[in-house]
């Protein structure tokens, strides 16, 4: 235990101010995104997250597959356990407070286990918080569910 705590801690001072910011705020971001989940429908979720405005006082750059990254880090050590979608919900709100357009995907298989889905946040149609094959593995609905913000598509 000592020993990871201490790999904890160095791998915490290698991090630039900008990398601790987004990691604790995505480490209060997937809970909040995990319960309101539970009190709000998705529809009205993602209406809320396609609303945020980019902030003005954001300090210091950071790519967006840091944040990602960062995302990834904070799920790992926290006690709750985050589904892809609680992930990508907080990812594509992080990258919204950025200005960077980050597209929510869904994408579903069917398999010898049945049916899966799965979510993943891309930019320019490269994923940023999965695999460049996860397309090859799902499906993915051509709506993009961050931008959407429950309003339906026409056409």
């Amino acid at each position: 235990m000592a020993n990871k705590l201490r790999r904890l801690h160095q791998r915490w001072r290698t991090l630039s101010g900008a990398e601790r910011r987004v990691f604790c705020q995505a480490s209060l971001l997937l809970p909040g995104c995990r319960f309101a989940l539970w009190w709000v429908s998705f529809q009205r979720l993602q209406s809320l997250i396609s609303r945020i405005q980019p902030c003005a006082r954001q300090r210091g750059a950071i790519a967006a597959t840091s944040v990602a990254a960062m995302v990834s880090s904070a799920a790992a050590l926290s006690p709750l356990d985050y589904s892809c979608l609680h992930r990508s919900l907080a990812l594509c709100w992080l990258l919204a407070r950025r200005g960077v357009a980050g597209q929510l995907r869904i994408g579903v298989r069917q398999d010898e286990n049945g049916f899966t889905a799965h979510a993943w946040v891309e930019i320019d149609g490269v994923p940023i918080n999965d695999v460049p094959e996860v397309r090859a593995r799902f499906t993915a609905f051509e709506r993009d569910f961050a931008a959407a913000g429950g309003r339906k598509e026409t056409g």
